[in-house]
């Protein structure tokens, strides 16, 4: 009886490992049952479950592995996957310090926030670190950095900031919402710290919006 129970456990944890590994490329929905429970649609099933936070308005991360529920804190799909209705799934901060939780890409540890540098209107750069850290991986104007004085940020800080991560985190858009009409969009390359244009081609395979 208690190997059935195992192999049982093991079958349904490779299921749900499955639906994970294929959700970055189908469709997807999370949305909020309360304020304490969220719901989960993939592969033609439905997923709830009670977390440990109370959610605020929450989104899909872009490599579809995550769902932010607030503006410091994310739960993992997989968590909401296997949930059981007895249990309660935890949240996880993304570092000490967050500003405004925008992206998380698991694969690659890290996340992209919105640090607000003015009030009226509001105004904002971009962090981008590893998961857990607050330290900056990116040192471009745009972009928090240590040491820079806060009349400069004023300067960079845009009220159009929503910091987006690529699927296999190498690239951030800063601002895009879509990959848009033109031929090419503007990015950062994260490891090499340096601005490009992407393709459209390139961008929509690259990028979920």
């Amino acid at each position: 009886m208690r190997v059935s129970i195992i192999l049982c456990a093991a079958l349904l944890l490779a299921s749900v490992g499955a639906i994970a590994e294929s959700l970055s490329n189908q469709g997807i929905e999370v949305s909020k049952v309360s304020d304490w429970e969220i719901s989960l649609k993939a592969s033609g099933r439905a997923f709830h479950c009670r977390v440990d936070q109370k959610l605020s308005d929450i989104k899909l991360s872009s490599d579809r592995q995550a769902i932010i529920v607030s503006g410091t804190s994310y739960i993992l799909v997989y968590d909401i996957l296997s949930c059981d209705r007895n249990n309660v799934a935890h949240t996880k901060k993304a570092a000490p310090r967050v500003g405004f939780l925008s992206d998380v890409n698991i694969k690659s540890g890290i996340y992209a926030s919105m640090i607000p540098v003015s009030a009226n209107p509001m105004g904002f750069v971009a962090l981008v670190a590893k998961i857990g850290s607050d330290e900056s991986l990116i040192n471009l104007p745009g972009f928090y950095r240590k040491g820079v004085k806060k009349n400069q940020f004023l300067k960079e800080a845009s009220t159009n900031v929503n910091p987006k991560i690529s699927k296999n985190g190498q690239f951030i858009s800063l601002d895009l919402y879509d990959c848009g009409s033109g031929e090419y969009v503007d990015v950062v390359d994260v490891l090499a710290e340096k601005w490009l244009k992407l393709d459209r081609d390139s961008c929509q395979r690259l990028f979920n919006f």
